[in-house]
Order: structure tokens, then sequence, then C-alpha cells
């Protein structure tokens, strides 16, 4: 005879089985590695947040590998005082060109400027892969998505890193504190908060910073048509600006 009970006490554990494996799953059972975020930090660099305008920009960070062929030589001195710091895949906004679009689990890398001066720009390659540095502080880190948005394979972090096209910004950082930047409908307000006038031709470099530290792979210019007095605040054109991030200011007087 059978049990008329059976019937309800298999289906009750089919479902406490079920809530068990979500409860594993919401527990890290399927987590990604906890994210390495670059120590970001320098001497003569001002980091102003540029409040948010329209899209918010994407969380990004870079997931460190271990055990790879490259990772096991980490860190590498690239020479020009720059150094490879780490290489994984990194997640996040897609700053090259300024696309901003989200992307997940591309070839990456960590790069710090240790050469006592800021960097402009500059290229590592490693292989077939290449990785735009732009708009690096000295003493800062930055984290760099390959520029072909190439998928995260562990064969791809191989070989000898290579340093070419090294540009370095010319001039000198202006006093901190020296200007505020407000971001609105595709333009950036640069406002004189300091007690001198920053004169004509005056340029202030902006990259993007996140979560995981600086962004590398697009920088835009703000250059002062006319001389802007204390106190006074000038608006100028900046599409870049309109999808809302956080500006890494570093001012260069004319």
């Amino acid at each position: 005879m059978k049990n008329k009970n059976s019937a309800p006490r298999r289906a009750m554990a089919v479902i406490l089985s079920l809530l068990l494996l979500s409860v594993l799953a919401a527990c890290g059972g399927n987590a990604e590695p906890t994210p390495s975020v670059p120590p970001v930090s320098g001497t003569d660099v001002e980091r102003t947040p540029l409040p948010a305008s329209g899209t918010d920009l994407v969380p990004s960070v870079l997931y460190s590998a271990s055990g790879t062929d490259l990772s096991v030589g980490l860190p590498i001195e690239l020479g020009e005082g720059l150094t490879l710091v780490e290489a994984g895949y990194y997640t996040g906004s897609f700053v090259a060109g300024g696309s901003m679009e989200p992307v997940y689990s591309v070839l990456g890398i960590s790069v710090r400027n240790d050469s006592g001066k800021p960097l402009e720009s500059a290229k590592i390659t490693l292989g077939d892969a290449e990785f735009p540095v732009t708009l690096l502080p000295d003493g800062a880190s930055a984290i760099i998505a390959e520029s072909k948005k190439t998928p995260y394979a562990v064969s791809l972090l191989s070989g000898t890193p290579t340093l070419s096209a090294v540009v370095w910004l010319d001039g000198e950082p202006l006093p901190e504190g020296s200007v505020e930047l407000t971001a609105s409908d595709g333009s950036v307000s640069v406002k004189n908060t300091g007690s001198e006038a920053l004169p004509a031709g005056t340029t202030l470099y902006c990259g993007y910073e996140s979560a995981g530290g600086i962004i590398g792979g697009h920088v835009f210019t703000l250059s002062l048509e006319k001389e802007l007095a204390p106190g006074m605040a000038s608006a100028i054109s900046a599409p870049e600006a309109a999808a809302g991030f956080s500006c890494l200011l570093l001012a260069v007087a004319a």
C-alpha cells in the first residue's frame, strides 16, 4: 500500500534542495575574485570630483591574475620610471576614444608612474595586445583595458611587455585649490578659486577615475581662451564630461 504522504514529502525535499543551492550560490559559490585596487597618490596633483551629469561612469576594476607566465615576474620595470604592477582582466567603462561603453573580462593591466614627473601618454605592448596609458601623475597608478577589447585569456599573459611613444606633460601644475570644476550638459564650468588670475591658454588635463583607481585610455583638455580673474568662471565645451564621471584634474599653466 502506497504512503499517501510520500509525494508531498518528495516535493518538499526538492524545494528545500533548490533553496539550499540558491543560498550557497548567493554566499559566494560563483563569486568573482576580490578586485585588486591600485594605489592612487600624488604630490603635486589635485583631484577634483566632477558632479555626475547624465549616465554615471560604470565602476571599473582590474581583477589580478596569478600563476600566469607574466604574473610570476611582476612587478616589471618598463623603463622611463614606469612599472607594470598587475595584469589580469578588466571590467568597467571602456574609455578609449571617449567610448564609455561597459566591458566585461577584457585583458587589462595596472601601471605605476615613479618617474618624478607627470605622464601625458605612452603605449605598452604585450604580444598583439596594446594598452594606452594616459594622464598618469607621478606616484600614481592606472588600470587600463586593452585597446581592442581583447577578451581575457591566460595564454595572453605571457612574453615581454614593451614601452613606447612616451610623452611627458610639459609645464607646472597650478597651486592646489586654484580651480573648481562643474560639469553640465556637455560643458565644464571652470572657476578660478585662487588668488591670482589664470592666464589665457592655461590648459587643464582631465582623465577618468573610478573605484579601482585612475582609468587609462583617454584624456581631454580644457583650455582657457581668455584670462580668468579670481572668483570668475568660464564655460568650456567638453562633450566627454556629459557622461558623468570623476575628473582627475592636472592643471598646467600656460
